[in-house]
């Protein structure tokens, strides 16, 4: 009997990836593999490749990334402001809106400390090029050699700011965030865009911060504070402690799915000290809601009572910053393309 019933079909083992189409970079690699071009979002491809730079007399391969071919009019008014965006601002490719689209803060976004590589006498760094060193003030873990061809980690308690690391500037921030692009489809230049899903990382201390105190002010300081199951220390001051804009409207649990907003790129410059004398300008992200966010709350609150059983609203897309793939491909590599280079500075693209 036959009982032949078609050709195969699934695939056993295979590991679906985030849907996650753009990343967001403030500055693309010059030809020496430094950051170049900065004060202004590029939108370029979210996977990197290996890439041939010169930097005076010798060659070296970094992980880049390629303009996105969907948005070739944004990043060609980002290309014509030249190497240096004015200190007026960067126009309408300075400016970027978005849509979460996430229910929980722990699904899409995640910040903590990381550094990449040991300093030059402290031991060899991983081979696979992740970091040396990841913690979040309170626990870390560290690389500690290779046995038997694998990488040792282990767990250490994290100084936070007072680790030897951190104080030497080595240890920066690691943030990620998944969003949606929002566009403005009156404007007839927008009109055209895709409103694709993005993601947008930093290693910059006061973007990261700007980043939380978008989320504190709708969800408050502890939820903000303690993301990662880090717990609140006890003696911390109460009068910091804000209550957010969804427990001030009684709206319990609030889901961030479709929470509009928008984020900017300025300049700031640091002062001259010892270890830049000239002081020194860089690029800052600042966030922001889009919109009346007591309005929204409040009308999340009436749905949610129309809902049988006040069901919460599910995410609008699976990708996450806590699932498998986006760790080991999109968090690893977006961290590289930037620290590949032995020119690249980190706080250029804060």
């Amino acid at each position: 009997m036959n009982t032949f019933s078609g050709a195969p079909n699934g695939m056993a083992g295979i590991r679906p990836r985030d849907p996650i189409d753009v990343h967001v970079s403030m500055a693309m690699k010059g030809a020496n593999g430094a950051p170049s071009s900065g004060g202004r979002f590029w939108l370029t491809s979210q996977s990197t490749h290996s890439h041939q730079f010169t930097a005076g007399q010798k060659s070296y391969s970094s992980l880049a990334r390629d303009l996105h071919p969907g948005f070739v009019a944004w990043n060609q008014v980002a290309q014509a402001l030249g190497r240096d965006a004015p200190r007026a601002g960067a126009g309408k490719v300075g400016t970027l809106r978005g849509n979460l689209v996430h229910s929980r803060l722990q699904d899409l976004a995640r910040w903590s400390r990381a550094m990449q590589k040991y300093p030059k006498g402290d031991g060899d760094s991983p081979a696979s090029k992740r970091p040396a060193c990841e913690g979040n003030g309170v626990r870390a873990i560290r690389f500690y050699g290779m046995e038997e061809d694998k990488e040792i980690y282990r767990e250490i308690a994290c100084p936070n700011r007072e680790c030897q690391y951190a104080m030497r500037g080595l240890c920066h921030a690691d943030a990620h965030l998944i969003f949606r692009l929002r566009w403005d489809k009156s404007d007839s230049w927008q009109a055209g865009f895709n409103e694709s899903i993005a993601e947008w990382n930093t290693g910059g201390w006061e973007s990261l911060a700007n980043l939380a105190g978008l989320f504190e002010l709708i969800l408050g300081t502890e939820a903000v504070l303690t993301l990662g199951g880090i717990a609140l220390p006890p003696d911390f001051p109460a009068d910091q402690l804000r209550p957010g804009l969804a427990k001030e409207l009684g709206v319990l649990n609030p889901s961030l799915v479709g929470m509009p907003f928008v984020m900017t790129i300025g300049w700031k410059t640091k002062a001259a000290d010892a270890s830049s004398p000239q002081g020194k300008r860089y690029p800052v992200v600042s966030f922001s809601p889009d919109g009346d966010m007591a309005a929204w709350l409040i009308a999340q609150r009436r749905n949610r009572a129309e809902l049988s059983q006040g069901s919460a609203p599910l995410a609008l897309i699976p990708a996450s910053v806590q699932d498998a793939d986006f760790e080991e491909t999109v968090r690893h590599e977006s961290r590289i393309e930037l620290t590949g280079s032995p020119l690249a500075q980190l706080d250029l693209l804060t």
